[in-house]
């Protein structure tokens, strides 16, 4: 037993260090976290017409032109209003608030107080979103330190093929927990970093032989769907690679088995919600008519635009490549990989990628409105890291730019984090102007308290959720100051895990009785 701990060190290490650094900050919410709080809210919290539904009518007193709204994320169905998100927060959301507003009951606290208010908000994100984000860093780094292991020549030693397989694994899995925006928005309540946690447990498996494993994967890519409707672009991507490989029709059929669950639970809710199963809850008819224009297909995709493309990319606005850097050696090991890593696994990367890419280039809400970065390209971060390479084999010169352009991604990651993933739509360099930076190293944060409930309609009186970080919680000092126990936590955190894990000797044989 004492073996096996040391042989899943690695694991228990880098999901502890993943889940208790991204739970380090809190960053509140304005409307969209607001629309995700809500049905979860409403669903558990009893005595109003809403209990037991996903409906947020109490929560939109402004539906008055002279009253202020809880959100503006709202869809309107046969006169109930419900969230515009699709439903998988909210599915992922209720179980732990009925748990949380049993105890709170229990011990005589009020659910919807202000202090309480703060820590249901917080403990529900770390249920939603910050744990799968650490369980798929840790599949994450299986997946490649089982891929990367054998010795790159028979005359390599088995020992070293091992423990360079283990770092580059880790080095991979680090980058995509600490070097891309799943990071900061793992702050906030936001879907994004949740369905690509799915995506990526759904990748890790879709290449294992067994048939248990490609129905997980079919789950895990349904659960991807049902938390964000764009991660379906995935699909495809993922029935191509399941083509490409073999016994492609066995392993199809799982696939679809697994689909399923999610699939009809996500018909389920929208055709009680909307009145159909294809009704998703941003269809133009019923979403806020601010955020659509009926002039595109489905109110919401026009042409593809270049421009928007390039944007995505490389501008300071919201350009990827330069909140990212570390991605370029994504797209320079891209020549490597059909030969390194096969043409299925190369395919299923690039086409979501891609699809991502091209289908948010011609999205009515491109930018992603209050957002510092790229929100709607998150879900295909996993299949960036995925193509990132390995850095053992790379040369001294290669390996100094790679080392560095990493640092340069946790560094830009960290400061979204503690000061905010959100930026008004209107500043064009919201990462390296005043807000992030200029505020990091004046050090500017935590400041913000967002409002995430409006009870009294008339009084507009709000239960507001303190922005913070744990360091100014235990030391009381905001700024840089309240990062040292995080740069402490972080630096102990990847020495533990830099350490190879120690291997079970093979036992020799019992000798055989006469």
């Amino acid at each position: 037993m004492i073996i096996r701990i040391r042989e899943l060190r690695p694991e228990l290490v880098l999901g502890l260090l993943v889940f208790a650094c991204h739970a380090y900050f809190f960053n509140g919410g304005l409307d969209n976290q607001r629309s995700r709080y809500a049905p979860i809210f409403a669903f558990v919290e009893p005595g109003t017409p809403d209990t037991h539904s996903c409906r947020i009518n109490r929560f939109l007193h402004g539906r008055a032109a002279d009253r202020r709204m809880d959100t503006v994320d709202w869809a309107l169905s046969r006169g109930e209003y419900y969230s515009n998100k699709a439903p998988g927060t909210t599915l992922l959301g209720i179980p732990p608030y009925l748990a949380l507003h049993a105890l709170e009951v229990a011990v005589d606290l009020d659910p919807t107080s202000v202090q309480t208010t703060v820590v249901n908000s917080y403990l529900l994100n770390l249920c939603i979103s910050v744990f799968w984000t650490a369980v798929a860093t840790v599949c994450l780094y299986r997946f490649l330190r089982d891929r990367f292991a054998a010795p790159s020549s028979p005359l390599a030693p088995a020992a070293a093929a091992a423990r360079d397989a283990h770092r580059d694994a880790l080095f991979i899995a680090l980058i995509y927990a600490f070097g891309t925006l799943v990071f900061p928005f793992d702050t906030q309540l936001w879907g994004h970093p949740t369905a690509a946690a799915f995506l990526l447990l759904a990748f890790t498996r879709l290449f294992k032989p067994a048939a248990g494993a490609v129905f997980l994967a079919g789950f895990y890519a349904g659960m991807a769907l049902m938390t964000e409707y764009p991660a379906g672009i995935a699909l495809p991507a993922f029935g191509c690679a399941l083509l490409l490989g073999g016994d492609r029709l066995r392993r199809s059929a799982w696939f679809a088995a697994g689909l399923l669950p999610p699939v009809a639970a996500l018909m389920a809710y929208q055709w009680v919600c909307f009145g159909s199963p294809w009704t998703t809850a941003t269809v133009a008819s019923l979403s806020n008519p601010a955020f659509t224009d009926l002039t595109l297909r489905f109110g919401l995709f026009g042409a593809f635009s270049p421009q928007n493309f390039w944007d995505l990319l490389f501008s300071p606005h919201r350009g990827h490549i330069l909140y990212m850097p570390v991605l370029l050696a994504a797209a320079a090991a891209v020549p490597r990989m059909r030969r390194e890593r096969g043409r299925d696994y190369l395919a299923a990367c690039l086409l979501t990628l891609g699809g991502n890419l091209v289908a948010i280039s011609c999205f009515l809400c491109w930018h992603g409105g209050w957002t510092s970065g790229s929100r709607y390209l998150i879900f295909s971060l996993p299949f960036w890291c995925l193509l990132l390479p390995r850095f053992s084999a790379l040369g001294p010169r290669a390996r100094v730019a790679y080392a560095l352009i990493a640092l340069l991604a946790l560094a830009n990651m960290l400061a979204v984090a503690a000061v905010t993933p959100m930026a008004p739509e209107s500043d064009p360099n919201p990462l390296y102007g005043s807000l992030i930076y200029g505020r990091f190293f004046r050090g500017e944060f935590p400041d913000q308290m967002n409002a995430l409930r409006i009870e009294d309609p008339q009084t507009h009186e709000a239960l507001l959720s303190n922005v913070f970080n744990w360091g100014w919680v235990l030391t009381g000092r905001p700024g840089l100051y309240s990062l040292l126990p995080y740069a402490a936590l972080f630096a102990l955190g990847v020495a533990a895990a830099w350490r190879p894990p120690v291997r079970r000797a093979p036992q020799p044989a019992p000798p055989s009785t006469p």
